[in-house]
């Protein structure tokens, strides 16, 4: 029944017309049709092309006028192979803009029956696979609610103050190892200032944490970011974010106005406080070294010390040296490497992208759980959490109306049995002894990444996309395969799926959620 009302939904959005209402003034009115960053949209020149705040809509007109734009979106696909899975949603996209403000309502319901590779994961954490909370189930299927909300006022020619409901992604490549926008919605509100040279941003945004016997606790996330174009092709930023939560064994904390302060670093902050929050500091660097080429990378500290370091180091130029010990678990980073191009080898269209992701065990994770890099139970950074390394390929050949896609991606982790902790999951509390809270305790030494149930996965996909247009409305079809391996400790398994959809105004999903 609940599937029948959809696609009756989904129907009654195809028929409305997508409305758009503004005066001959205005130049140029875009709207960005996708819930996540596409890494080749971006023009490998752009400047702080690392701040990929989520921009629903671009725009250009006086100061006296206004833009009100609807637009009906939907989609339906299915995936057939080694089981039988599906996914529809209806929804709209409204956006005001006058004069200093704007605003953007993309109300989206889904409804979902993911493969097993996708929904072995998530059947554990009472949450929705990067939406949030469940509201009904139907066998394997899940529904939910989605209401991204965008508002923003520009305060002068350097700051404006945004806020709303939705994600932020901070990177130039396909995944972020800072704040990524593949976990939920979540409330927050930022002053960003723009100084041409220099990009900042100061967010507090509210995130939530879910139980497993459905009882929500809050917590807050403080971010700055600060991107310095150094020169027209090289650009360096410097990231900070805290974690605390709105209450603690001591008192009701609640919204802690001390990380107001604009100005970097939180630590001074957290130290004056006496809390024990979590504090995450880290970099973002990329270089144009050709005009369609660039190469870039970040780094993440969760916790370190140098005389860990020291001692992994000396691991490394003498392995078989057994007095040396190394992989402390206090030493918790994270970091990437990557390279993309535009246009290869002179052929308009033809894109690539391969990246190196690689995180150790326990970054993110805290000894109080509640502290845990994490939105509604789900990581806000890259969505494998922690104790993995990732190799990934992406690469695309894009005509007017049609384009092609070859997608591969390799990863190694190491998950938990019953009564073991090796990092992975950011939602265990990590300390090397008894808290009392039933956490259980990891091992200081001889921590490396892809400890515990081993698991090297690779997956690969193709697919064809056609685009069409109809009295002002994007349709896109789209049909591929994807294969899929997991080698683990436990077996070996592997899946093949070929599936097929439609999307109204939006663009295509991933199936492996990214």
């Amino acid at each position: 029944m609940k599937s029948v009302c959809l696609f009756i939904l989904t129907l009654i959005v195809l028929q409305l017309p997508a409305q758009v209402s503004y005066p001959p003034e205005v130049v140029s009115l875009t709207t960005n049709i996708s819930s996540a960053h596409q890494p080749f949209n971006e023009s490998i020149g752009k400047v702080h092309s690392s701040l990929n705040n989520f921009q629903p809509g671009n725009y250009h007109l006086s100061d006296t006028k206004k833009i009100l734009f609807i637009l009906p979106q939907a989609s339906t696909e299915i995936m057939a192979g080694s089981d039988l899975s599906h996914k529809s949603g209806a929804g709209f996209k409204i956006g005001f803009v006058k004069n200093r403000f704007s605003t953007v309502i993309c109300p989206q319901f889904v409804f979902a029956d993911y493969p097993g590779f996708v929904g072995e994961k998530f059947d554990s954490m009472n949450v929705f696979p990067y939406q949030g909370k469940t509201l009904f189930s139907s066998g394997n299927a899940y529904g939910a609610l989605s209401v991204p909300v965008y508002l923003k006022y520009k305060l002068s020619s350097v700051f404006s103050l945004e806020g709303g409901s939705g994600k932020t992604f901070l990177g130039d490549g396909y995944r972020s190892m800072m704040l990524s926008d593949q976990s939920a919605d979540y409330p927050f509100v930022r002053i960003a200032a723009d100084l041409k040279q220099i990009r900042y941003i100061h967010q507090i945004a509210r995130w939530r944490q879910q139980s497993r016997d459905g009882h929500d606790e809050t917590k807050f996330a403080a971010t700055h970011y600060l991107s310095w174009m150094i020169t027209k092709k090289l650009n360096f930023s410097v990231f900070e974010s805290i974690i605390w939560k709105s209450e603690d064994s001591v008192r009701q904390r609640g919204f802690e106005w001390l990380y107001l302060n604009p100005v970097m670093f939180f630590r001074p902050a957290e130290f004056a406080l006496g809390s024990p929050d979590n504090n995450l500091l880290g970099g973002n660097i990329s270089w144009n070294f050709l005009p369609k080429t660039k190469i870039y990378g970040q780094f993440v500290l969760d916790e370190f010390f140098i005389s860990e370091i020291k001692n992994w180091l000396k691991h490394l130029m003498k392995p078989d040296d057994p007095t040396i010990q190394y992989g402390a678990w206090v030493n918790k980073q994270a970091f990437q490497i990557g390279v993309k191009s535009m246009d290869v080898f002179g052929k308009k269209g033809l894109n690539f992208l391969t990246e190196f992701n690689y995180a150790r065990p326990y970054i993110g994770s805290h000894r109080d759980p509640m502290l845990s890099n994490t939105h509604m139970n789900q990581p806000v950074a890259h969505p494998f959490g922690a104790n993995f390394y990732e190799f990934v390929f992406r690469s695309e050949y894009k005509k007017s109306t049609w384009s092609a896609h070859l997608n591969m991606m390799y990863y190694v982790t190491g998950l938990d049995s019953t009564g073991t902790h090796y990092g992975q999951n950011l939602l265990q509390s990590t300390f090397d002894s008894p808290l009392g809270n039933g956490n259980i305790p990891v091992q200081y030494y001889g921590n490396v990444v892809g400890q515990g149930i081993r698991h090297n996965i690779m997956q690969i996909n193709a697919e064809f996309r056609k685009e069409f247009s109809c009295k002002n409305r994007a349709i896109t079809w789209r049909v591929g395969v994807l294969y899929r391996a997991d080698k683990a400790t436990s077996g070996n398994t592997s899946e093949k799926y070929l599936y097929t959809g439609i999307f109204f105004n939006l663009l295509p999903d991933e199936w492996n959620m990214r």
